[in-house]
């Protein structure tokens, strides 16, 4: 088991370091969260709703707009495997989120 969302086992992609940044599956997770995730292709931006937070995250930018402020995450998302990969700290820093990790054992909460 990789995830545990709001207490309860999900399963989903695996998250993956890269260069000692955890990253994980944009979509899955925000919608295991209660959230909602559309997609620009052209713009190749994901717009996040989780609560009352909203947020812009595009690919290959580590900046991300988030209720009209600008938060810098540690790395810059990227697409693989037909998802948008995100530092995991989004969560946290952006969405608003408890997030703990061991390991490749990641929580994430948002009640």
């Amino acid at each position: 088991m990789a995830y545990t969302i709001n207490g309860e086992a999900v399963d989903a992609l695996p998250p993956e370091d890269v260069g000692g940044v955890t990253f994980v599956p944009l979509a899955t997770l925000v919608e295991t969260l209660g959230g909602y995730v559309t997609w620009n292709n052209a713009a190749k931006t994901a717009s996040i709703e989780l609560g009352n937070k909203k947020a812009d995250v595009t690919v290959d930018e580590d900046n991300v707009t988030s209720d009209g402020e600008t938060v810098t995450l540690s790395s810059r998302p990227s697409m693989a495997r037909g998802s948008l990969w995100v530092p995991i700290d989004l969560f946290s820093d952006v969405l608003g989120c408890t997030v703990t990790q061991n390991g490749d054992n990641i929580s994430i909460s948002n009640v």
